[in-house]
C-alpha cells in the first residue's frame, strides 16, 4: 500500500486464532507488524515467530489489552496505528486496505472502526449494538499519546480513545467488515472464566464511560 502503517495485535492464550490473522495481515504488505504476547500460557508466542515479517513482544505476565497495546506501541515506529484483535476469522486483505484507506483519504484527522457485518448474528447484533467499542482501528500516533495520558481500566481504552476524538474534535469513520466475525470470551476460555471475563470487560467499560459522562452532569442538563 506503500504508506507507513504499524499493524499491533494484542495476544492472550490465542494459538487456536492468531495463525489465520497472521496470515492474512502479512498478505497486507504493512510496513511494521508487532504482536504483543500479554503473558500467554500456551503457544502463541511459537506462531508469531513462525512469521519472519512479525515482531514479537513478550509480556512475562497477563497484563491486559491497554498494557499491551501501550507495549506494541512503544515497539513501533510510525505514526499510524492499526489496532487488530487476535482473534479474528474471515478477515480479508481487502478489509484492511479499506480501512487504511479511509484513513488516509481524511487526511489522517481521523479515527477509522472496523465494524462486522455478515458474520454471525451474536457478533453482528454486538456491533450494531455498540459499534464504538470495536477492537478494530486505524488512528494516529498524536490520538493515542493523548489518549494514555488519561486514567482508565484495562479494556476501557476503545471508551476512552472515543473520547479523546471527541475532545479533539477528531471524526470517527466506520468501515464495515463483511464477513468477519471473532470468538468470543465464552468459547475461547469456557462458559465460567469467559464470563467471568466479560464481566470485568463491561464493568471496565461502564466505569470509563461515567468517567467521561458524570451523573452530576447528565442531572444538570
Amino acid at each position: 500500500m506503500g504508506r507507513k502503517v504499524s499493524a499491533i495485535i494484542p495476544a492472550y492464550n490465542e494459538e487456536e486464532n492468531i495463525k489465520e490473522v497472521l496470515e492474512t495481515v502479512s498478505r497486507a504488505k504493512l510496513s511494521e507488524i508487532i504482536v504483543v504476547d500479554d503473558g500467554s500460557e500456551d503457544d502463541t508466542s511459537r506462531i508469531a515467530r513462525n512469521f519472519e515479517d512479525v515482531c514479537l513482544v513478550v509480556l512475562e505476565e497477563n497484563r491486559g489489552k491497554t498494557e499491551a497495546l501501550k507495549a506494541g506501541v512503544e515497539r513501533s515506529n510510525n505514526d499510524v496505528l492499526l489496532f487488530l484483535d487476535a482473534d479474528l476469522v474471515n478477515l480479508r486483505r481487502r478489509h484492511l486496505e479499506e480501512m487504511i484507506e479511509k484513513f488516509f483519504s481524511k487526511n489522517e484527522e481521523s479515527m477509522v472502526l472496523g465494524v462486522f457485518k455478515e458474520g454471525r448474528p451474536v457478533t453482528d447484533l454486538a456491533m450494531t449494538l455498540h459499534p464504538k467499542l470495536t477492537g478494530q482501528r486505524v488512528l494516529s500516533r498524536d490520538l493515542w499519546d493523548k489518549t494514555i495520558e488519561k486514567d482508565f481500566d484495562g479494556y476501557a481504552i476503545e471508551v476512552a480513545l472515543n473520547q479523546t476524538c471527541k475532545e479533539s474534535n477528531v471524526r470517527i469513520e466506520k468501515v464495515e467488515l463483511r464477513g468477519v466475525t471473532q470468538l468470543m470470551k465464552e468459547e475461547k476460555r469456557g462458559v465460567g472464566k469467559g464470563l467471568l471475563d466479560k464481566s470485568k470487560m463491561y464493568m471496565e467499560i461502564v466505569s470509563q464511560y461515567l468517567k467521561n459522562h458524570p451523573m452530576s452532569d447528565n442531572m444538570s442538563s
